[in-house]
Parts: structure tokens; C-alpha cells; sequence
């Protein structure tokens, strides 16, 4: 397999080598691999589950989701979680 990477992030990956922060460049591109499909199987599992709520539920407002998000803030703004 074949494929251009940012010669930006090659220098970070070799640094990342450098520090023992990874075994080899294939490892720490790998690890990227890995951490974004799972970060797209958690979206997708979270897309699953706010349509099974809405299927029972009815869509969710924008005025839920405002709200919501004024509560995520506070918890963060408190240091909480």
C-alpha cells in the first residue's frame, strides 16, 4: 500500500519514534488508524442511538439541544467530569 501523509505530521510521527512515544512510524501512523475508527464507530453508535430515542421519542428541539449544551458547560466551567 502506497499513501502520501503531510510531511508536517511525518515529523511529528519520527519525533513521536524519537521519544519512544512509538515503536516505528508504521505504528504510530496505525495508531492513528485505530484511534479514528474508533472515534467513527463511537459517532455512528451515537447517531444510532439519538435515532432510536427520536423513533420513540419525536425529534429532539433545538431549544433541548440548547440546553443541553448550557448544562455540558456548566459541568466543564465546575470542573466536574
Amino acid at each position: 500500500m502506497t499513501v502520501t501523509v503531510d510531511p508536517h505530521l511525518v515529523d511529528v510521527g519520527t519525533r513521536a519514534v524519537a521519544d519512544g512515544a512509538a515503536e516505528s512510524l508504521s505504528a504510530w501512523v496505525n495508531a492513528a488508524l485505530v484511534d479514528r475508527l474508533q472515534r467513527e464507530e463511537r459517532l455512528a453508535a451515537l447517531a444510532d442511538a439519538v435515532a432510536a430515542f427520536e423513533e420513540v421519542d419525536g425529534p429532539i428541539s433545538d431549544e433541548e439541544i440548547a440546553a443541553q449544551e448550557r448544562r455540558d458547560l456548566a459541568v466543564q466551567c465546575a470542573g466536574v467530569g
